[in-house]
Protein backbone atom coordinates (compact mmCIF):
# COMPACT_ATOMS: atom_id res chain seq x y z
CA UNK A 1 0.00 0.00 0.00
CA UNK A 2 1.16 3.73 0.67
CA UNK A 3 0.10 7.35 1.92
CA UNK A 4 -0.60 10.11 -0.35
CA UNK A 5 -2.40 12.86 0.55
CA UNK A 6 -3.28 16.56 -1.23
CA UNK A 7 -4.32 19.45 1.01
CA UNK A 8 -3.41 23.05 1.61
CA UNK A 9 -0.76 24.09 3.63
CA UNK A 10 -1.33 27.86 4.30
CA UNK A 11 -3.53 28.14 0.61
CA UNK A 12 -0.61 26.42 -1.27
CA UNK A 13 -1.46 23.30 -3.60
CA UNK A 14 0.68 20.45 -1.67
CA UNK A 15 1.01 16.78 -2.41
CA UNK A 16 2.77 14.09 -0.64
CA UNK A 17 3.86 10.53 -0.94
CA UNK A 18 6.20 7.85 0.33
CA UNK A 19 8.30 5.66 -1.67
CA UNK A 20 7.70 1.94 -0.60
CA UNK A 21 5.94 -0.86 -2.26
CA UNK A 22 4.33 -3.91 -0.78
CA UNK A 23 3.19 -7.00 -1.97
CA UNK A 24 1.07 -8.53 1.06
CA UNK A 25 2.90 -8.08 4.25
CA UNK A 26 6.09 -8.38 2.25
CA UNK A 27 8.31 -4.65 1.39
CA UNK A 28 8.83 -5.05 -2.61
CA UNK A 29 10.47 -2.57 -3.60
CA UNK A 30 10.56 1.84 -3.63
CA UNK A 31 8.78 4.04 -6.43
CA UNK A 32 8.48 7.64 -6.98
CA UNK A 33 3.78 8.10 -5.61
CA UNK A 34 3.76 11.74 -6.85
CA UNK A 35 5.31 13.67 -10.26
CA UNK A 36 4.39 16.27 -12.00
CA UNK A 37 2.80 15.66 -14.93
CA UNK A 38 2.73 19.18 -16.27
CA UNK A 39 3.99 22.95 -14.68
CA UNK A 40 0.37 23.09 -13.75
CA UNK A 41 -1.07 19.25 -12.92
CA UNK A 42 0.91 16.89 -10.55
CA UNK A 43 -0.55 13.94 -9.43
CA UNK A 44 -0.25 10.83 -6.72
CA UNK A 45 -1.48 7.22 -6.96
CA UNK A 46 -1.89 4.10 -4.50
CA UNK A 47 -2.61 0.71 -6.61
CA UNK A 48 -0.58 -1.17 -8.92
CA UNK A 49 2.24 0.36 -10.54
CA UNK A 50 1.33 -1.24 -14.29
CA UNK A 51 -2.10 0.97 -13.93
CA UNK A 52 -0.03 4.29 -12.61
CA UNK A 53 2.16 3.82 -15.31
CA UNK A 54 -0.49 3.03 -18.14
CA UNK A 55 -2.62 5.66 -16.87
CA UNK A 56 -0.37 8.76 -16.66
CA UNK A 57 1.32 7.35 -19.93
CA UNK A 58 -2.03 8.45 -21.17
CA UNK A 59 -2.35 11.59 -19.61
CA UNK A 60 1.20 12.62 -20.93
CA UNK A 61 -0.27 11.50 -24.57
CA UNK A 62 -3.47 13.11 -24.98
CA UNK A 63 -3.30 16.71 -22.84
CA UNK A 64 -2.36 19.51 -23.77
CA UNK A 65 0.76 20.09 -21.13
CA UNK A 66 1.15 23.59 -22.07
CA UNK A 67 -1.93 24.38 -20.31
CA UNK A 68 -3.94 21.81 -19.02
CA UNK A 69 -7.42 22.24 -18.24
CA UNK A 70 -9.21 20.99 -15.54
CA UNK A 71 -12.57 19.38 -17.79
CA UNK A 72 -9.80 17.95 -19.92
CA UNK A 73 -7.80 15.83 -17.42
CA UNK A 74 -11.33 14.58 -16.39
CA UNK A 75 -11.72 13.66 -19.59
CA UNK A 76 -9.09 11.37 -19.94
CA UNK A 77 -9.50 9.88 -17.10
CA UNK A 78 -12.96 8.96 -17.45
CA UNK A 79 -12.45 7.39 -21.34
CA UNK A 80 -12.89 3.77 -21.15
CA UNK A 81 -9.62 3.38 -23.34
CA UNK A 82 -7.90 4.64 -19.90
CA UNK A 83 -9.85 3.29 -16.93
CA UNK A 84 -9.88 -0.04 -18.01
CA UNK A 85 -7.02 -1.49 -16.64
CA UNK A 86 -8.26 -5.65 -16.21
CA UNK A 87 -7.65 -7.07 -13.24
CA UNK A 88 -5.63 -3.52 -12.12
CA UNK A 89 -6.17 -0.90 -10.25
CA UNK A 90 -5.32 2.71 -9.34
CA UNK A 91 -6.04 5.37 -7.30
CA UNK A 92 -4.86 8.93 -8.04
CA UNK A 93 -4.62 12.23 -6.12
CA UNK A 94 -5.08 15.15 -8.51
CA UNK A 95 -4.25 19.50 -7.98
CA UNK A 96 -5.00 21.20 -11.63
CA UNK A 97 -4.46 24.71 -11.52
CA UNK A 98 -5.89 26.75 -14.61
CA UNK A 99 -7.41 29.94 -15.36
CA UNK A 100 -10.22 28.87 -13.65
CA UNK A 101 -9.00 28.40 -10.17
CA UNK A 102 -6.92 25.56 -8.13
CA UNK A 103 -8.69 21.95 -8.09
CA UNK A 104 -7.65 18.66 -6.13
CA UNK A 105 -9.83 15.94 -6.71
CA UNK A 106 -9.66 11.97 -6.15
CA UNK A 107 -10.40 9.37 -9.25
CA UNK A 108 -10.52 5.71 -9.09
CA UNK A 109 -9.83 3.32 -11.91
CA UNK A 110 -12.34 0.69 -10.20
CA UNK A 111 -15.27 3.82 -10.51
CA UNK A 112 -13.92 5.88 -13.28
CA UNK A 113 -16.92 8.08 -13.70
CA UNK A 114 -16.98 9.31 -9.85
CA UNK A 115 -14.88 12.05 -9.02
CA UNK A 116 -14.43 13.48 -5.42
CA UNK A 117 -13.55 16.73 -5.43
CA UNK A 118 -12.01 19.44 -2.57
CA UNK A 119 -8.97 19.41 -0.35
CA UNK A 120 -7.53 17.50 2.21
CA UNK A 121 -7.76 14.07 0.18
CA UNK A 122 -5.90 10.99 1.80
CA UNK A 123 -5.35 7.75 0.19
CA UNK A 124 -3.23 4.00 1.38
CA UNK A 125 -2.31 2.54 3.67
CA UNK A 126 -1.45 5.56 6.05
CA UNK A 127 -4.11 7.51 5.57
CA UNK A 128 -4.67 7.88 9.00
CA UNK A 129 -1.38 8.54 10.02
CA UNK A 130 -1.44 11.75 7.79
CA UNK A 131 -4.70 12.90 7.99
CA UNK A 132 -4.02 12.69 12.06
CA UNK A 133 -1.32 15.52 11.55
CA UNK A 134 -2.98 17.66 8.53
CA UNK A 135 -6.59 17.41 9.36
CA UNK A 136 -8.72 19.60 7.57
CA UNK A 137 -5.67 21.45 5.94
CA UNK A 138 -2.69 23.54 7.47
CA UNK A 139 -3.62 27.09 7.89
CA UNK A 140 -3.49 30.27 10.29
CA UNK A 141 -6.35 29.84 12.75
CA UNK A 142 -6.87 33.08 13.06
CA UNK A 143 -7.37 33.58 9.04
CA UNK A 144 -8.18 30.42 8.07
CA UNK A 145 -8.63 31.41 4.06
CA UNK A 146 -5.47 33.10 4.14
CA UNK A 147 -2.10 32.60 2.16
CA UNK A 148 1.34 32.56 3.88
CA UNK A 149 3.51 32.16 1.21
CA UNK A 150 6.55 32.44 4.23
CA UNK A 151 5.04 29.42 6.29
CA UNK A 152 3.10 26.87 2.96
CA UNK A 153 7.10 25.02 2.77
CA UNK A 154 7.37 25.01 6.31
CA UNK A 155 4.03 23.42 6.99
CA UNK A 156 4.69 20.76 4.92
CA UNK A 157 8.06 20.23 6.21
CA UNK A 158 6.34 19.94 9.79
CA UNK A 159 4.62 16.81 8.46
CA UNK A 160 7.41 15.23 6.72
CA UNK A 161 9.26 15.65 9.57
CA UNK A 162 7.26 14.10 11.87
CA UNK A 163 6.32 11.22 9.21
CA UNK A 164 9.94 10.27 9.59
CA UNK A 165 10.43 10.24 12.70
CA UNK A 166 9.54 6.79 12.27
CA UNK A 167 12.75 5.93 9.54
CA UNK A 168 14.95 7.52 12.12
CA UNK A 169 13.61 6.43 15.52
CA UNK A 170 11.12 4.16 15.30
CA UNK A 171 8.80 2.20 15.58
CA UNK A 172 8.42 1.61 11.55
CA UNK A 173 5.65 2.16 9.49
CA UNK A 174 6.62 -0.89 6.82
CA UNK A 175 4.40 -3.28 8.50
CA UNK A 176 1.52 -1.12 7.75
CA UNK A 177 2.32 -0.70 3.97
CA UNK A 178 3.99 2.73 3.62
CA UNK A 179 7.22 4.67 4.57
CA UNK A 180 10.79 4.75 4.09
CA UNK A 181 10.90 8.55 2.73
CA UNK A 182 8.31 11.12 1.50
CA UNK A 183 8.45 13.36 -1.50
CA UNK A 184 6.74 17.10 -1.71
CA UNK A 185 4.99 19.22 -4.89
CA UNK A 186 3.62 22.34 -4.43
CA UNK A 187 2.03 24.68 -6.84
CA UNK A 188 2.85 28.09 -6.62
CA UNK A 189 2.13 31.22 -9.41
CA UNK A 190 0.69 28.27 -11.97
CA UNK A 191 3.39 25.91 -11.26
CA UNK A 192 4.24 23.03 -9.50
CA UNK A 193 7.53 22.11 -8.14
CA UNK A 194 9.26 20.14 -5.31
CA UNK A 195 10.56 20.74 -2.47
CA UNK A 196 13.73 18.91 -2.50
CA UNK A 197 17.10 18.19 -0.99
CA UNK A 198 16.27 17.46 2.37
CA UNK A 199 18.01 16.19 5.42
CA UNK A 200 16.62 14.97 8.21
CA UNK A 201 18.44 14.16 11.58
CA UNK A 202 17.62 14.09 15.00
CA UNK A 203 19.03 15.63 17.82
CA UNK A 204 18.80 14.56 22.04
CA UNK A 205 19.47 17.63 24.34
CA UNK A 206 19.82 16.31 28.11
CA UNK A 207 18.57 18.57 30.88
CA UNK A 208 19.69 18.02 34.51
CA UNK A 209 17.47 18.40 37.40
CA UNK A 210 17.39 22.39 37.89
CA UNK A 211 17.27 22.43 33.98
CA UNK A 212 20.46 22.88 32.49
CA UNK A 213 21.91 21.33 29.41
CA UNK A 214 23.81 17.84 30.47
CA UNK A 215 24.55 16.37 27.10
CA UNK A 216 23.97 16.24 23.54
CA UNK A 217 23.69 13.38 21.17
CA UNK A 218 22.99 11.88 17.66
CA UNK A 219 19.96 10.23 17.46
CA UNK A 220 19.08 7.56 15.13
CA UNK A 221 19.89 7.84 11.57
CA UNK A 222 20.40 10.44 8.88
CA UNK A 223 18.47 10.42 5.41
CA UNK A 224 19.51 13.07 2.91
CA UNK A 225 16.06 13.35 0.32
CA UNK A 226 16.31 14.00 -3.42
CA UNK A 227 13.52 13.63 -5.41
CA UNK A 228 13.79 12.02 -8.86
CA UNK A 229 12.32 14.57 -11.70
CA UNK A 230 11.33 11.45 -14.13
CA UNK A 231 7.56 11.85 -15.45
CA UNK A 232 6.69 8.22 -14.48
CA UNK A 233 6.60 6.18 -11.75
CA UNK A 234 10.00 5.29 -10.96
CA UNK A 235 13.01 4.28 -8.29
CA UNK A 236 14.02 6.91 -5.20
CA UNK A 237 17.42 8.59 -4.34
CA UNK A 238 16.77 8.54 -0.98
CA UNK A 239 20.14 7.50 0.75
CA UNK A 240 20.68 6.55 4.98
CA UNK A 241 23.55 8.13 5.99
CA UNK A 242 25.09 5.89 8.49
CA UNK A 243 29.30 6.46 8.21
CA UNK A 244 31.47 6.96 11.46
CA UNK A 245 32.74 10.19 10.29
CA UNK A 246 29.43 11.48 10.10
CA UNK A 247 28.68 10.45 13.27
CA UNK A 248 32.05 11.73 14.90
CA UNK A 249 31.72 15.32 13.24
CA UNK A 250 28.44 15.96 14.54
CA UNK A 251 29.26 13.91 17.93
CA UNK A 252 31.98 16.62 18.85
CA UNK A 253 30.25 19.60 17.49
CA UNK A 254 27.37 18.92 19.69
CA UNK A 255 29.97 17.96 23.07
CA UNK A 256 32.07 20.92 22.25
CA UNK A 257 29.76 23.59 20.46
CA UNK A 258 32.19 23.78 17.77
CA UNK A 259 30.92 24.82 14.24
CA UNK A 260 32.33 21.87 12.79
CA UNK A 261 28.05 21.29 11.88
CA UNK A 262 28.46 24.18 8.80
CA UNK A 263 31.66 22.17 7.19
CA UNK A 264 29.42 18.82 7.43
CA UNK A 265 26.19 20.30 5.78
CA UNK A 266 28.14 22.02 3.17
CA UNK A 267 29.58 18.57 2.46
CA UNK A 268 26.28 17.06 1.98
CA UNK A 269 24.87 19.77 -0.21
CA UNK A 270 21.32 20.48 1.16
CA UNK A 271 19.42 23.13 0.69
CA UNK A 272 16.91 22.46 3.24
CA UNK A 273 17.57 20.67 6.60
CA UNK A 274 14.84 19.53 8.92
CA UNK A 275 16.04 18.43 12.16
CA UNK A 276 13.90 16.66 15.79
CA UNK A 277 14.95 18.39 18.74
CA UNK A 278 14.20 15.79 21.55
CA UNK A 279 14.71 16.98 25.21
CA UNK A 280 15.04 15.23 27.44
CA UNK A 281 16.43 14.82 31.69
CA UNK A 282 18.38 13.01 33.72
CA UNK A 283 16.28 13.02 36.68
CA UNK A 284 12.76 13.35 37.12
CA UNK A 285 10.57 14.27 34.03
CA UNK A 286 7.98 12.16 33.06
CA UNK A 287 8.38 9.45 29.84
CA UNK A 288 5.53 11.79 27.54
CA UNK A 289 7.81 15.02 28.45
CA UNK A 290 10.93 13.49 27.53
CA UNK A 291 9.81 12.58 24.32
CA UNK A 292 8.96 16.09 23.70
CA UNK A 293 9.43 16.54 20.09
CA UNK A 294 9.37 19.84 17.99
CA UNK A 295 9.71 19.47 14.04
CA UNK A 296 11.86 22.76 12.94
CA UNK A 297 13.74 24.10 9.67
CA UNK A 298 16.67 25.95 8.70
CA UNK A 299 17.35 27.30 5.55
Amino acid sequence: MTLIAGFRSFGTPTLIGDFLITTGDAVAGLRKKVLIVADNFALAWTGHLLAADSVVKSLQSYLDLDAVQIEAVRAILTNRTTSDLGTLHVSLICWVIDNQGDHCFRWNSQDPNKVRWGAPIYDGSGESFVEALVGGGLRDSFKPTSIDPDRTVDGALDVTTKLMVSEMLGPSTHPHGFGFAYEIIQGKSHRFEYVDNILYFAVTHELDDTGKHFSSHFAGSIYKCISPTRTTPSSTSMTQVKTPTMYMWFHQWAKNRKRLSILWFWELSVQIICFLFLLSTIAYLSDLMRRTLRALRWC
